[in-house]
């Protein structure tokens, strides 16, 4: 019964490799040395999930090349991400916030101080979002709901533009111009539903163990 038990075993591992996955989704690369534009103040930039997105591993933007439009001194910023965001169209202004949906578990330097064309990447745990969702990833020094939001100067990719968000400039805040977004890049951890045939195995794997025990 010994061969029974092992290739059980390494059912049950195969198994379990194969259930979860990374979803990159990119605009332009935060980690290159040269820029295409830049712009700031701005605040962030909404992303649409994945058609399986689960859970929100990271996201990254590019500090912009050369002063202007940063927070002043260092600033050390969390990233909020809420699920809806209401303005003032006169001005650009935020005049309210949805859910918060998740608080980065790191803050990073975005301010006068923080090194030109460096990336910035904020972490988060356990942050569940829903697919082909569109959400709100803004900076804050703070960790309360939509409380001291602060802006930045950040790289743009101009003239391709990122079809499923845009960024959020403080003079129009929910930017709708096809030709400025953050360079920016964002991972999702994706949980596939097994397939019958993996769930059988595992029924197998189950009841070889339990056969090994009678005998």
């Amino acid at each position: 019964m010994k061969s029974i038990l092992a290739t059980s075993s390494a059912i049950l591992i195969a198994v379990a490799t194969t259930q979860a996955a990374t979803v990159i989704v990119n605009q332009g690369d935060p980690n290159s040395n040269t820029h295409t534009n830049h712009a700031g103040p701005i605040y962030g930039q909404s992303i649409t999930t994945h058609a399986s997105a689960q859970q929100v591993l990271d996201v990254t933007f590019q500090i912009r090349d050369g002063s202007g439009g940063q927070a002043a001194n260092d600033t050390l910023a969390y990233l909020h991400i809420y699920d809806s965001v209401t303005f003032n169209t006169a001005d650009g202004s935020i005049t309210a916030f949805g859910n918060l949906v998740g608080i980065s578990t790191n803050t990073q330097n975005i301010g006068a101080n923080a090194t030109d064309l460096s990336a910035v990447q904020w972490n988060f745990s356990n942050t569940a979002v829903a697919a082909n969702t569109e959400y709100y990833f803004i900076t804050s020094t703070s960790t309360n709901a939509g409380q001291d939001i602060v802006s930045s100067g950040y790289e743009l990719v101009t003239g391709n533009p990122y079809a499923d968000g845009r960024s959020f400039a403080s003079n129009n805040f929910f930017n709708t111009s096809a030709a400025w977004d953050l360079n920016f890049s964002a991972s999702f951890d994706t949980e596939a539903i097994p397939e019958p045939s993996s769930t059988a195995l595992l029924g197998l794997a189950g009841l070889a163990l339990i056969m090994r025990r009678r005998k």
